[in-house]
């Protein structure tokens, strides 16, 4: 999304046009997401929706190849 400040619904069109999944990352405002969605993309990340969160590996269990 930070892109889009600058380059706009043309950074959008050449992404597309090479066949790329747009994802609107860094998303922080309502307005920023109602951009994105204008702009057609489907796929979101941010603040805005979820908070980051902290992965503990350290009591994650093991699995085993083929499980």
């Amino acid at each position: 999304m930070r892109d889009l400040d600058v380059e706009g619904a043309p950074l959008v069109d050449v992404a597309r046009s090479y066949g790329a999944m747009l994802i609107g990352e860094f998303v922080e405002t309502p307005q920023m997401l109602r951009q994105a969605r204008e702009l057609g993309f489907t796929l979101f990340q941010g603040n805005l929706l979820e908070r980051a969160g902290v992965l503990d590996r350290t009591t994650a269990r093991q699995l085993s190849p083929g499980a």
